[in-house]
């Protein structure tokens, strides 16, 4: 018996794992979240919520478990916890295996500005502006910054502590599955650029087929290598 641990937190992971457990063999699996959101996928397997604690702690979990195989399925800017599963696997000497989404490439009619960390997307935005920001709650501090401009902040939670924008609204929630309501939020609030991570995927990328309808930029940070 093969005991799998899946490393999620992406459609992917659990498009993985449901293909995993509908092969109908004996393989134990573990799909394991990282916990910065709320909610679980009906996965009719054991799900585990938290951190491992660095290498050290990982190769503890693999031990204890008698993990045989990683999926590392995690999202594209999750670094940490990729670089620790393949150290893990290495001491370990157990398979590891990456699935990683495409990223979007930019189409006629896209108006990009790509750059390289959050910090330079922050001083990039032109003054004065009306700020769509599409980031994880923990990418947004280094944007409180800027004082002079008007945030649009959606993130799939609530956060637990009160934002420190000088000028903002909050929405929460996923990405919109309707082309439609992404262009229309983006004309209510009267957004004049976009920040996001080029994250790949189908459900996020209608907020940059919305920009692209309404010729509105966007500053999109960069993977990292």
């Amino acid at each position: 018996m093969e005991t799998i641990l899946v490393l999620g937190g992406t459609a992917e992971a659990v498009t993985k794992t449901q293909e995993l457990i509908g092969e109908n063999t004996n393989h134990n699996i573990i799909y394991s979240l990282a916990g910065r959101t709320t909610g679980q996928p009906k996965l009719d397997c054991k799900i585990r919520i938290g951190g491992f604690g660095g290498v050290d702690g990982l190769i503890k979990f693999i031990t204890e478990n008698n993990v045989t195989k990683i999926i590392d399925a995690t999202h594209p800017y999750a670094l940490q916890i990729s670089k620790n599963a393949r150290a893990a696997s290495n001491k370990k000497n157990i398979t590891y295996n990456s699935i990683l989404r495409a990223e979007w490439e930019k189409q006629d009619g896209d108006n990009w500005v790509n750059v390289s960390s959050t910090l330079e997307a922050a001083k990039t935005i032109p003054n004065m502006s009306r700020v769509f920001l599409a980031l994880g709650k923990q990418y947004i501090d280094v944007f409180q910054t800027r004082t002079d401009c008007y945030f649009v902040i959606r993130m799939v939670d609530n956060p637990e502590v009160e934002l420190g924008f000088k000028s903002h609204k909050l929405l929460t929630g996923r990405p919109s599955t309707s082309i439609e309501e992404e262009i229309t939020l983006l004309r209510e609030n009267e957004i004049q650029i976009i920040i996001c991570r080029n994250s790949g995927g189908e459900q996020s990328y209608r907020k940059i087929i919305a920009a692209r309808e309404l010729n509105i930029p966007v500053i999109m940070i960069n993977r990292p290598d």
